[in-house]
């Protein structure tokens, strides 16, 4: 049978068990890492309660990972065995017309390590060579877990012009909002309100340097419109970050963007919304869409980190593998409590 490894297997709808299956072997152009660090996104929550209709049991989830080179396979010439790396967990074809004009992100035959492979819940993953990318020895195991994630929002905002950021409002403050938010200063947005339903988050962005905090639920819409006229001096928002999802968080944010502004989706908890297209119109909102990100985005993502420019002790948490059951409890029954959780191998 060969030689065995811990992974986690999502079997069913609120159900993961550690099992032990084969060792993978890296193939032509691809290694082998024994990781070090896997960080547990949003869409895998969603995947464990059997809402995402992409990951379908059983699966080897985990697409944010660090870790050691252990093995490497034939034809691969820019890793060694011992390289200290992160991976970009999109496997473009590099073939295609999207690909050839360097949109690889969105590359119609991309596959997701974790989603359409096995990823990185477990303890060594094989993946394409050219999807390693070196990290210097001051980025940790947990920081290096980050890059993955940090790349989405450095995209995100690397495509929004620079005059839309004197007013930015961020709706939702997860890992990826709390990340938008450090990187929305970076550029250099003058004010960042944040919207969420959890006080325990909106602490979070407010010891981050938010400008302020709001909690949807408590106000309604023409009152979050008017504090926000009051806190900008009567200044409209350019740029709404809309990280949740949800229908009703999209209508939220194309009311509260100002005519000729922009409202950038990143949220996929509904895959399918109703918006209200007439106020889209006659305000003149540009609607645009932000996925994952290019490879200089992650490169970024590891700069910007080397530097010590992610700010994670607020919300960061670490657990051991082992845990992992218990931490996707946590994230599921209480939000609020934990944020991020990242898992140490």
């Amino acid at each position: 049978m060969g030689q065995t490894m811990k992974a986690l297997v999502y079997t069913a709808p609120n159900k993961l068990e550690f099992r032990d299956v084969r060792t993978p072997a890296p193939g032509s152009g691809e290694v082998q890492v024994s990781v070090q660090a896997v960080g547990i996104c949003g869409s895998e929550i969603e995947g464990f309660q059997g809402k995402s209709p992409r990951r379908q049991p059983p699966l080897v989830m985990g697409h944010e990972f660090c870790g050691q080179v252990e093995r490497v396979g034939p034809e691969v010439a820019n890793v060694c065995r011992g390289d200290y790396v992160a991976v970009l967990p999109i496997v473009y074809c590099d073939r295609c017309s999207v690909c050839r004009r360097g949109d690889r992100n969105v590359c119609p035959q991309r596959e997701l390590i974790g989603m359409q492979r096995p990823g990185a819940f477990a303890e060594h993953v094989v993946v394409p060579a050219h999807l390693v990318y070196p990290l210097p020895a001051v980025i940790s195991p947990m920081h290096g877990a980050l890059v993955e994630p940090l790349a989405t929002a450095v995209h995100a905002l690397a495509r929004v012009q620079h005059e839309l950021l004197d007013n930015v409002v961020l709706l939702g403050t997860g890992s990826l909002g709390l990340m938008c938010l450090q990187i929305a200063q970076l550029r250099g947005a003058r004010r960042i309100i944040a919207l969420d339903v959890l006080p325990q988050r909106l602490q979070v962005a407010q010891s981050l340097g938010a400008t302020a905090t709001l909690n949807p639920n408590e106000l309604s819409t023409d009152q979050i419109r008017e504090y926000l006229e009051d806190i900008s001096s009567g200044s409209e928002v350019g740029l709404t970050l809309e990280t949740v999802g949800t229908s009703k968080t999209r209508d939220l944010a194309i009311s509260l963007t100002r005519p000729r502004g922009e409202v950038l989706l990143l949220g996929l908890h509904e895959y399918t919304s109703t918006l209200d297209i007439a106020t889209i119109i006659l305000k003149e909102i540009r609607i645009n869409g932000s996925y994952a990100y290019k490879p200089e985005d992650f490169q970024a993502a590891i700069d910007l980190i080397a530097k010590r420019a992610l700010r994670t002790d607020f919300w960061v948490t670490t657990m051991a593998f082992a845990e992992a059951p218990e931490a996707f409890r946590q994230l599921v029954e209480d939000p609020g409590k934990v944020v991020k959780i990242v898992l140490e191998l």
